[in-house]
């Protein structure tokens, strides 16, 4: 993760017609940080500024970051007020330390912090699986918006539940024939991606579509043995 690779890829990133860059600070994949990358780079924050600088002057496209909370000694403050000079058009915080990974409660003080010090557009993440949360988030924090990441597996309309949350401090729940008409659909466009009728990637998917179902259990069992856009229909005409 050297400044110059940053600029080169910029280089393709603006070749290719895309909107925006986001550098990833926030990744706590091992297979990741043992390449000296993702979160681990916020051990060297004099490297963090280099590559930012490096790609904001490489590219006329926004640049934005995304961090956790901190790992080790150093936190997301710290890692904001370095690059403060830098004209970076977003930042998003994950909630959750490195150490952490993806369990445990966000500790959103350090996005309190950072809003104090950063004027830009400054997102949240991490955890966020209810609408009530969200809402919390965005009104305590002052944030000007969210990250969703885990929170809509298997629940895509979890997005208009956050609008709904937002608007009328409350939401409305999917009737199950709506989640069979949203699951298909998602497995249609899945295969049309994939150019074939193979689903058994899709597997991991639909399992979740279930969760909360009174037949969840019995649906799981036949779920897991799908190959076929077909074979899913089958299952989910039986419920």
């Amino acid at each position: 993760s050297r400044p110059e690779e940053f600029v080169q890829a910029s280089k393709l990133v603006a070749q290719a017609g895309f909107d925006g860059i986001d550098i990833n600070f926030g990744c706590p994949a091992k297979k990741v940080n043992r390449n000296d990358a993702g979160c681990t780079l916020m051990n060297n924050l004099d490297r963090v500024y280099d590559i930012i600088q490096a790609t904001c002057e490489a590219t006329k496209l926004p640049v934005s970051i995304k961090l956790r909370n901190g790992k080790g000694q150093v936190t997301a403050e710290q890692l904001v007020k370095k690059v403060l000079d830098l004209p970076i058009q977003a930042i998003m915080v994950h909630g959750r330390t490195f150490e952490q990974a993806f369990s445990g409660e966000s500790d959103w003080q350090q996005i309190k912090k950072i809003r104090t010090i950063y004027p830009g557009i400054l997102l949240a993440n991490g955890g966020l699986d209810t609408p009530a949360k969200a809402q919390s988030v965005i009104t305590e924090l002052a944030v000007d918006g969210i990250g969703i990441g885990q929170g809509c597996w298997g629940k895509p309309w979890f997005f208009s539940q956050i609008k709904e949350q937002l608007r009328f401090n409350r939401y409305t729940q999917p009737t199950w024939a709506q989640i069979k008409r949203i699951l298909l659909t998602h497995a249609e466009l899945m295969a049309a991606d994939k150019n074939n009728d193979n689903l058994v990637e899709f597997r991991k998917h639909v399992l979740r579509y279930v969760n909360g179902h009174e037949k969840a259990t019995a649906l799981r069992k036949q779920l897991v043995t799908i190959n076929s856009y077909q074979d899913l229909v089958n299952i989910i005409q039986q419920f």
